[in-house]
């Protein structure tokens, strides 16, 4: 735990609160946590070892090859179907929260800001992270499991374009654009297929009703994207 907040009673409060959501969850792309415990000074959380994370491979800017997109997408899509499962929205899906193992296996985690979804009926402050933060959340509305479906539909556009869809001066301009601005077309010369284009931009509607239902539903239809250009904007 960070040394300038080690005491902090809030931050203390969120570690155990992401303790408690990773307590409930057992799934193959969700990060293990192994403990939860004070040593006498300070909380700690130990967990499995990632080496790295989705934020190292879009450090540079470039794009991914659609293929391995897909892959990453159907297994956070797996992740967050069992977190929803289990009643958790995990609130802050983005590039940094997808560790990847030495086998570039996808692990979803931080569930710091993770709620059980019987308590997102009520308003809720807002949290997240503004580049890749739902509508709703925006709003301080109510969020279910479709509120993590934008914020995975946010991060595939990012990972097929190598920036993400909503940028701006300020906050105030993204988070603006999340609430009102269309999806911004994907460059044909991307060759990214028209279908895969259509998951991102139905998972990234401004009504949580016109998206994907839930992830399962989502993951079906990223399985079904074909392992070749066939249907792509531009031929190779």
């Amino acid at each position: 735990v960070r040394q300038d907040r080690a005491h902090d009673s809030n931050y203390q409060s969120s570690l155990l609160n992401e303790a408690r959501a990773a307590a409930r969850l057992n799934h193959p792309n969700i990060i293990t946590l192994y403990e939860a415990d004070f040593d006498g000074t300070q909380l700690y959380l130990a967990m499995e070892l990632a080496s790295s994370s989705l934020a190292d491979k879009l450090e540079s800017g470039k794009p991914l090859h659609y293929l391995e997109v897909v892959s990453v997408a159907i297994d956070v899509c797996q992740a967050l179907a069992h977190c929803h499962d289990n009643n958790v929205i995990h609130r802050d899906i983005k590039p940094q929260n997808i560790l990847l193992t030495a086998d570039e296996q996808p692990k979803l985690a931080d569930f710091g800001l993770a709620r059980p979804a019987e308590t997102t009926t009520m308003r809720t402050s807002i949290g997240g992270t503004v580049t890749y933060m739902s509508p709703e959340q925006i709003d301080a509305r109510s969020v279910d499991g479709r509120s993590d479906i934008y914020s995975l539909g946010v991060v595939l556009y990012h990972m097929l374009t190598g920036n993400p869809p909503f940028v701006g001066d300020s906050e105030r301009q993204v988070l603006n654009a999340h609430v009102n601005d269309p999806v911004p077309p994907m460059d044909p010369r991307l060759r990214v297929p028209v279908r895969l284009e259509e998951i991102v931009r139905r998972s990234m509607e401004k009504r949580p009703d016109d998206r994907f239902a839930n992830a399962q539903d989502m993951s079906l239809a990223l399985d079904g994207i074909p392992q070749s250009p066939v249907g792509s904007s531009q031929a190779p």
